[in-house]
């Protein structure tokens, strides 16, 4: 198991889009998603964790 933290864009109609490291190959994966309850833009932002 892997854990990456990055910044994800979640568009008006709930789709996210995020990037991931390049060590990640293609295919189908069980992920697990946590959203903070305030956007980025409404708290102090930082930058992503690797």
């Amino acid at each position: 198991m892997k854990t990456i933290q990055t910044i994800a864009t979640v568009t008006a109609d709930g789709k996210i889009t995020l990037q991931l490291p390049p060590d990640i190959p293609a295919g189908e994966y069980q992920v697990v998603v946590v959203i903070d309850e305030k956007p980025l833009g409404e708290k102090e932002k930082r930058p992503p964790q690797s």
